[in-house]
């Protein structure tokens, strides 16, 4: 009753790790290939081999803690099904061994003997499903045990360091059915020079470049780095002298700096730092991206990360000391551009909705579209005496917003003067035919609610076809201060609320 349901849980749980972990490993596969040509030509086969015996010996593991779980439930249910038979027919053997040998004990003795079949039958299924697993695995590993088409190391010197005098004659590459894709090249290129292949579409140029960079094995001729035969030298030979950018760069699943230095971390794998150099500092990954005119798009990815409440505390500090000088120096010169935050002004290019909350929600339910259907928000309203005067201020909106655009044509630019779109105008139309004649404790729930959400999304700076009068932002800014007591006593931990000195963690750096 209680070990079954339990194991049952932890076999789901474990099940559940190795469904993910069989996705995870085979995103992994797809992505080698799809970026095989990366790898080969940076040779990080060491990164790639220990990346995959990492996932290959978590998904082992996890595996044998799901078969653990699952075979012991079937042990335990086949011993508390089979425990009472078997231990009633253990004392008719017994009496029949003490001279009580009727018919009745000869059953039992017998019945007793056939239990100890089941166990042994399951132990025979399972050694012939082991055996059919081993033949099937050692025939996949046959599929992939393909020795390279050039070593990929030599265990007898150091790599060669060469100077890049690059020599062909005759040099020849021919695919299956005998077609040249290259046909007796000669070239000569000395160290320092530059050499441009210009030709048509399938005319051999990047084939020609594959092959000086042992991508590919060419089938004829002779090809040599400072007189060493390419065919004859180690991967590691090649990616120690040589960079390469591929025709169609792959970038794999990792970070920026996982993907600038994969080359770098290829080279060092397993031989460590070089005469002093490992891998690159932050300073040479950013001059380098800068060179390649990616510093302003890495820097936007920077600034647009959402940093969680448990990371980075040292880069929290600082980026709140930044946006204190940031305002000292600058406030005054962008005051005309931008609206700094102030708990003790309105905000007019912000919704009426951000002036009241002042902060970032934490939560779902006080998502600014789900606020006019919030119970605590709508409560907060009513002890505020808002709830009148944004009604009211909803009736405007809707109504000059009909007036103004009822008879234009839905463009997107006349909408952006309203806070109501082009798939809700229709709707606004019916809501305000409704309104004439109406007090506005007379219209439905639902028509109230709309107007209740159109004046929560009005922006002064924006919408002009109404005012905001000063007794409202007076109004709004008292209730503001009302609202940070009240959601910090019923709900705390809902909102981060804009300070200058607290770090807003649900929302970007920027």
């Amino acid at each position: 009753i209680f070990l079954v349901p339990m194991l049952q849980k932890r076999a789901n749980l474990a099940n559940k790790k190795r469904v993910d972990a069989t996705r995870v490993l085979s995103s992994k596969i797809g992505e080698t290939i799809s970026g095989i040509h990366e790898i080969h030509g940076n040779g990080s086969y060491r990164i790639e081999n220990r990346r995959y015996g990492e996932f290959v010996d978590e998904l082992f593991k996890i595996r044998i803690v799901w078969n653990m779980y699952r075979n012991g439930i079937k042990v335990l249910n086949n011993l508390f099904q089979n425990l009472g038979p078997f231990l009633l027919f253990i004392v008719g053997g017994y009496l029949a061994i003490h001279g009580r040998f009727d018919l009745g004990a000869l059953v039992a003795f017998l019945s007793a003997y056939e239990k100890l079949y089941d166990p042994w039958k399951e132990l025979m299924e399972f050694y012939q499903v082991y055996q059919d697993a081993s033949v099937g695995y050692k025939r996949l590993m046959e599929y992939f045990d393909v020795e390279p088409e050039f070593a990929l190391e030599s265990a007898d010197r150091e790599p060669y360091k060469l100077r890049g005098e690059i020599q062909a004659r005759d040099l020849s590459f021919s695919v299956s059915g005998g077609i040249q894709l290259i046909k007796q090249v000669n070239l000569h290129l000395d160290p320092g020079e530059h050499l441009a292949l210009v030709g048509f579409s399938g005319s051999g140029k990047s084939t020609l470049a594959q092959c000086i960079s042992q991508l590919y094995k060419y089938t004829g001729g002779s090809l040599q780095i400072d007189g060493k035969e390419i065919s004859e030298m180690t991967k590691r030979d090649i990616v120690r002298n040589m960079g390469i950018v591929a025709q169609s760069p792959y970038v794999f699943d990792g970070t920026i700096r996982e993907n600038l230095i994969y080359s770098c971390e290829a080279v060092l794998e397993g031989n460590g730092a070089e005469q002093g150099r490992g891998l690159p500092t932050l300073d040479e990954m950013i001059e380098v991206i800068q060179q390649t005119g990616l510093f302003v798009d890495v820097l936007r990815f920077g600034l647009n990360r959402v940093l969680r409440t448990d990371q980075e505390e040292e880069l929290v500090n600082k980026l709140v000391r930044v946006r204190t000088n940031f305002r000292a120096a600058f406030g005054e010169e962008l005051g005309e551009y931008v609206e700094f935050f102030d708990e003790r002004r309105y905000l007019h290019f912000s919704s009426v909705a951000a002036n009241l909350t002042f902060g970032s929600p934490n939560r779902e339910d006080f998502k600014p579209d789900r606020l006019p259907s919030n119970a605590f928000f709508l409560s907060f309203l009513e002890e505020a005496q808002l709830r009148g005067p944004l009604m009211s201020l909803g009736r405007e909106l809707a109504t000059q917003a009909i007036d103004i655009l009822g008879n234009l044509p839905p463009d997107e630019i006349f909408f952006r003067q309203i806070p109501i779109s082009i798939d809700e105008f229709e709707d606004y139309k019916v809501v305000v035919g409704r309104m004439k004649g109406s007090r506005l404790h007379e219209l439905s729930d639902e028509d109230q609610l709309r107007l209740l959400r159109l004046a929560l999304r009005f922006v002064p700076g924006i919408h002009k076809i109404v005012g905001l009068p000063e007794i409202m932002e007076t109004m709004i800014l008292e209730g503001r201060f009302l609202f940070m007591e009240r959601v910090q006593k019923d709900h705390p931990g809902s909102f981060a609320f804009y300070r200058m000195s607290d770090y807003i963690h649900s929302q970007t750096i920027l």
